[in-house]
């Protein structure tokens, strides 16, 4: 699959004037709509992976904790219910906060990305109208 096919799947279908190519006519799909379904099709599989990990998370901890709260004995030596138990929270804590900052630092970078690119935008239009304005004192 080629990046244009690509294109044209993510696409969201919407024909605007600037979608057409005036040298022929034809349909050009744009760089940065895409259709909701697409994204919704391409995002299914890590939120499926990460509903089963959670929930997988979630069921083993009950486990644990049920497990401690019956005084069952799952290993030997000194206190080895609630070892097992803190290992377990220590783990999942830590991956939960270490995916939880990955997502946050994400989201900051696409916040900085979208002002970084309005202010672009903003930049090109005044040099623009300050173009046309010389031209026409000129």
């Amino acid at each position: 699959m080629d990046a244009v096919t690509l294109r044209v799947w993510l696409w969201d279908g919407k024909i605007e004037p600037d979608d057409v190519d005036p040298s022929n006519d034809t349909i050009v799909p744009p760089n940065g709509r895409s259709s909701l379904a697409a994204n919704i099709v391409i995002q299914a599989p890590f939120e499926l992976l990460a509903i089963s990990i959670t929930l997988f998370l979630a069921a083993l901890g009950s486990y644990l904790g049920l497990i401690y709260a019956s005084k069952v004995k799952l290993s030997e030596g000194w206190d080895g219910n609630s070892a097992v138990l803190a290992a377990f929270i220590a783990t999942a804590v830590f991956s939960l906060v270490v995916f939880g900052q990955a997502l946050g630092a994400k989201d900051q970078e696409m916040t900085k990305h979208e002002v970084s690119v309005k202010l672009a935008k903003e930049r090109i239009r005044r040099a623009q109208s300050a173009s046309v304005s010389r031209r026409r004192t000129c």
